[in-house]
């Protein structure tokens, strides 16, 4: 019989006990033998020849002077961990520019987890004749994943900002707009304010003529107009699109481009140039 089932080991009781003076029968000493055998096989040795066959339960009560993990699989101790100095912990890797560039995953990386945006339009020029929009920016993308760029501002009018890219993601939230330019019907005292930049989820858009800060996937904002003239100041370019990717048990290599941040537009007669958009970005999160 062995163990009852609740680690109780349980004598058999065929010819036990034995009692003095009697002929020890070999039936009920090979029972007790085989028995013993039993129970002995089912026990952990201490100098680990046997492997568990279920779960062991410890009721409560604690493994201690356990030794340090070295290899996955082994048992981590209090204090070990992604506490331990020794283990590895998340790395992150910025990616400001690059096109058709290779990302290589770190040795043992288990999930990456991708934060990007597209490059900010650019804002338009003020004045007339030969005024100039601005240009859009570069889509960013990421193993084919794209977060589209801000769109540049026509004229006095808004840049869209980036929405609706390729490949599946796990967030997407458009870029804002630029902001309009101002029309003035007459000369007047003050020049027209130029519209706004177009904010990413990571860079604020820019205003009163400011260019866009790299890497923020942010809109120029358009030119303002000159003092004592008749013309509309430019419009602002539009955000890029924001995007969240988690990749499980990465690849060795990717494929990646960072956009560009979209032109300035010229000036045209009598009036300023607009500002550049803000680059995008690649934000990689590394995790061990």
């Amino acid at each position: 019989m062995s163990y009852n089932g609740s680690g109780t080991f349980v004598v058999n009781s065929a010819g036990q006990p034995v009692v003095t003076g009697t002929v020890i029968s070999s039936t009920a000493f090979n029972a007790l033998t085989a028995d013993l055998a039993t129970g002995l096989s089912t026990a952990i040795t201490k100098d680990g020849q046997t492997t568990p066959t279920a779960n062991i339960k410890l009721g409560g009560f604690k493994l201690t002077n356990v030794g340090t993990a070295t290899t996955s699989g082994d048992a981590l101790t209090f204090g070990s961990g992604t506490n331990s100095s020794s283990l590895a912990v998340p790395t992150r890797q910025n990616l400001t520019s690059g096109t058709a560039a290779t990302y290589t995953t770190p040795a043992n990386c288990r999930q990456l987890s991708i934060r990007m945006v597209g490059g900010g339009g650019g804002g338009a020029g003020s004045g007339t004749g030969s005024l100039g929009g601005g240009g859009n920016g570069g889509d960013t993308s990421f193993n084919a994943v794209v977060a589209t760029h801000g769109n540049g501002a026509p004229s006095s009018q808004q840049g869209d900002g980036g929405t609706g890219g390729a490949g599946t993601a796990n967030l997407r939230i458009k870029g804002q707009a630029g902001g309009a330019g101002l029309t003035t019907g007459a000369a007047t005292s003050f020049g027209p304010i130029g519209g706004l930049g177009g904010s990413s989820m990571l860079g604020f858009g820019q205003s009163y003529g400011g260019a866009a800060a790299a890497n923020s996937g942010a809109g120029g904002s358009g030119a303002d107009g000159q003092v004592g003239t008749a013309v509309s100041s430019g419009g602002g370019g539009g955000g890029g699109e924001y995007v969240e990717l988690i990749i499980n048990n990465p690849a060795a290599t990717y494929t990646y481009t960072v956009g560009v941040g979209g032109t300035a537009g010229t000036a045209g007669t009598g009036g300023n140039a607009g500002k550049a958009g803000g680059s995008g970005i690649i934000i990689v999160g590394e995790i061990y």
